[in-house]
């Protein structure tokens, strides 16, 4: 693969007038800010809380905490991104992993009832790019098995089920407003509580930070994440931008005003945003057609899906051009395979998820693809023998 790389994976329609704005907003509102956001999100999902993080994987081991109950075990996905690890060390739970379908990236409902039975408290589910999991069949399961739902909605941007926001179907939903999550403050994450057994109050979480370290990284994304322009940050390789990398677990902290403000003001932008990326989504999938080798994975609900990426199962490793046009390998190792002491256990075979460590890829359809750059990409991913079914 080559270092240099044209265009992001993932990109958002930052302005540098609401990155201003909230800088100020973080100054003048103080702890406002992160009320107000608190509130918008509160009225959204109608839920019972809404606390706010650092991370979406501080948010996410908030919700293992809260959720695990005395037998201190999760059921997660075997193919994920590896944040969920850290999540279960900060939390200090142990995990059970399942297998996923590799055509649909639906729950394996076999694998999944298997790792139930080995006894957890809770089991998250993952919208993996914004494709909506099927969360009728989901809770129907859970409430079988009397487990809780962490809903993972982290790569959601804007999807929904059956006209709900994903991250509102679970006991408890967590979502990311990091750089590659579609609309972002730069940096954050959020945990909805919807039932409210896991409701805690008073919250103690802390959000003292002003965020002057969130404010530059966001004026970097704002300069950076740009076709052309990310060549300058992707050669260098100690960044690993694009890559995905095992993050040690670092304490759970709050929110920062200036994300919290940001994020305020990006509220009315996750829809148009959304639609973008599905425009450039169906474009995109047409140019394709039927090249040979390339299987695009499809969503159970083609309009409500949040589009982040496209996902795509290849025979091969793509092209340099196809690399420099933002092609990228989602996730390349199971979970089991990190070296984590967290997983304990796992519901049968692992077959699906080590297929899609091995074949699934992602192409870029964020606001910033030019119909010229989706062309090429089309034509540059083309040519690979085929996929297996």
């Amino acid at each position: 693969m080559t270092s240099f790389r044209w265009q992001p994976p993932t990109a958002s329609r930052l302005l540098l007038r609401d990155i201003l704005l909230a800088a100020s907003d973080a100054v003048r509102l103080s702890d406002a800010a992160i009320a107000r956001l608190q509130a918008a999100y509160a009225q959204q999902f109608d839920a019972a809380e809404i606390a706010l993080f650092d991370s979406g994987t501080s948010a996410l081991a908030d919700a293992m905490r809260r959720t695990v109950g005395s037998v201190r075990r999760v059921a997660v996905p075997a193919y994920a991104c590896p944040d969920l690890l850290s999540a279960a060390e900060v939390a200090g739970v142990e995990l059970v992993l399942y297998d996923l379908d590799p055509v649909s990236l639906q729950p394996d409902i076999e694998s999944l009832t298997a790792a139930l039975a080995d006894g957890v408290g809770s089991f998250v589910v993952v919208h993996f790019f914004g494709f909506p999991v099927d969360m009728t069949d989901m809770r129907a399961l859970a409430a079988s098995r009397n487990v809780a739902i962490i809903e993972d909605a982290a790569q959601a941007a804007g999807g929904m089920w059956h006209a709900r926001p994903l991250g509102g179907w679970g006991d408890v939903g967590v979502l990311s407003f990091g750089a590659g999550k579609g609309t972002t403050a730069g940096r954050g994450g959020m945990l909805v509580v919807n039932d409210a057994r896991f409701r805690e109050d008073p919250v103690t979480t802390r959000h003292d930070a002003l965020g002057v370290a969130e404010l530059l990284r966001t004026l970097a994304l704002w300069l950076l994440l740009r076709p052309g322009w990310f060549a300058l940050p992707s050669a260098l390789p100690f960044l690993g931008l694009g890559e995905t990398h095992y993050h040690p677990a670092s304490p759970v902290r709050g929110m920062s005003r200036f994300a919290a403000a940001l994020q305020w003001r990006r509220l009315t932008q996750v829809e148009p945003e959304r639609l973008e990326r599905r425009y450039a989504w169906r474009e995109l999938a047409t140019g394709l057609g039927s090249a040979t080798g390339v299987r695009v994975l499809q969503p159970l609900e083609q309009n409500a899906a949040g589009f982040l990426r496209m996902p795509l199962r290849l025979s091969a490793p793509p092209s340099d051009a196809s690399d420099r046009l933002g092609v990228r390998l989602a996730y390349p190792r199971t979970l089991d395979e990190w070296g984590s002491a967290a997983v304990v256990g796992r519901g049968h075979a692992l077959a699906g998820a080590r297929l899609l460590a091995r074949e699934l890829y992602t192409a870029p359809v964020h606001p910033r693809l030019s119909s010229g750059a989706r062309r090429r990409l089309a034509a540059a991913l083309g040519g690979h023998a085929p996929v297996a079914a």
